[in-house]
């Protein structure tokens, strides 16, 4: 088309009877929604505000119950997650006994669910612990759903206990690899012809 002059216009100009485009900015592709639209499964998902790990209940006569719902390891004829469930393991102490804080934090750390009893506020708790010690009070005395009990026990012989999978072997090594590639490779070479011990 030719103009008044005899003059062709711009290649980009619009033709006559074309609406004009707005070139203010990019143009955002039309699939349905706006981008800042949450989809639908989205929108409809489940939030899960439960209480948070090893909430306290309190109970009567010193018993607070310890309450978890995570996964933890366990061997080979352990106690699978859910076989273990709140106040099948009773944990007797006192609050200002140190071996009892221990024992209660390895068992929270493990999120095992375990029913706690101060003896200093607990009478039949006095009982239960004497009658299993020749009329002693050791404590803690923690006792589980078979029946049995451990007195004053250490971290490893609860973790045996209650069929916890030990990860590592040794407490100690002379090197820690953290990475797989070449040079954690060959890091580990060297390592093993020193014979370091090596994680």
């Amino acid at each position: 088309m030719l103009g008044l002059k005899g003059e062709v216009p711009p290649p980009d100009s619009p033709s006559r009877g074309q609406p004009a485009h707005d070139r203010s900015g990019p143009q955002l592709p039309d699939r349905g929604r706006p981008p800042w639209s949450v989809p639908a499964r989205a929108r409809n998902a489940t939030v899960d505000r439960s209480a948070p790990r090893n909430a306290r209940s309190p109970g009567r006569h010193g018993r607070s119950t310890i309450r978890s719902s995570g996964e933890y390891t366990v061997g080979r004829g352990g106690a699978g997650k859910g076989d273990l469930h709140v106040a099948e393991i009773k944990v007797y102490g006192a609050s200002w006994c140190p071996d009892c804080r221990r024992a209660k934090r390895f068992l929270g750390d493990q999120r095992v669910p375990f029913e706690w009893h101060d003896i200093e506020h607990d009478p039949d708790g006095v009982n239960v612990v004497q009658a299993r010690n020749n009329g002693n009070n050791v404590i803690p005395t923690i006792i589980f759903p078979d029946g049995t009990f451990l007195s004053e026990p250490t971290n490893e012989q609860l973790a045996e206990k209650i069929g916890l999978e030990r990860m590592a072997m040794m407490h100690v090594y002379d090197l820690i690899i953290i990475g797989g590639g070449p040079a954690g490779l060959t890091t580990s070479i060297y390592a093993a012809r020193e014979n370091l011990q090596t994680l």
